[in-house]
């Protein structure tokens, strides 16, 4: 499948994973569903597990793929929250957040993000000259981070009926 950007909120799967606190998995989205998931059209199974550190979470591990049933077998569900584990190694403790504290929103959908995201090397770009002209110098990264939340912001803010899929 292609690797796209693209924010999951309270309508995907990940966003279910994330507000549980559970892991979820579908095994056919050919099929009635009764988890949200909002994955790419090629897939036809999706896995989640919540990366969780002290209580706390940073996100989730969300793997996709395009064989029906792929995520049927219990020796593979039973890996992914060691795959969630492993990769919370990678966050810093305030990377984490208490669960109650998150109230996720609904994205819109991925051909509308796409129009936000063909602008994101311009908004670092834009973020970096602005540091300096500030006196204020950032990192790439920051500049990069801030460009991250200037979408999601102006995607909350969106009237959901611009997004076909919801």
């Amino acid at each position: 499948m292609e690797l796209r950007k693209r924010f999951f909120g309270a309508e995907s799967l990940a966003g279910y994973v994330v507000q549980s606190c559970r892991s979820a998995a579908i095994d056919n989205l050919n099929e009635e569903q009764r988890l949200p998931h909002q994955l790419p059209e090629k897939a036809c199974s999706a896995a989640a597990a919540p990366i969780l550190h002290a209580g706390r979470i940073a996100g989730c591990l969300l793997v996709a793929s395009t064989e029906p049933d792929y995520f049927r077998s219990s020796a593979l569900l039973d890996l992914l929250p060691i795959y969630a584990r492993l990769l919370a190694l990678a966050f810093d403790p305030e990377d984490f957040y208490e669960v109650q504290s998150i109230q996720l929103g609904m994205m819109p959908s991925v051909q509308v993000q796409n129009t936000h995201f063909a602008t994101f090397q311009q908004r670092i770009s834009s973020a970096l000259k602005k540091a300096v002209a500030d006196q204020h110098p950032i990192s790439y990264l920051q500049a990069e981070q801030r460009a991250w939340w200037q979408i999601a912001e102006e995607l909350l803010q969106l009237p959901l009926h611009l997004s076909p899929e919801l």
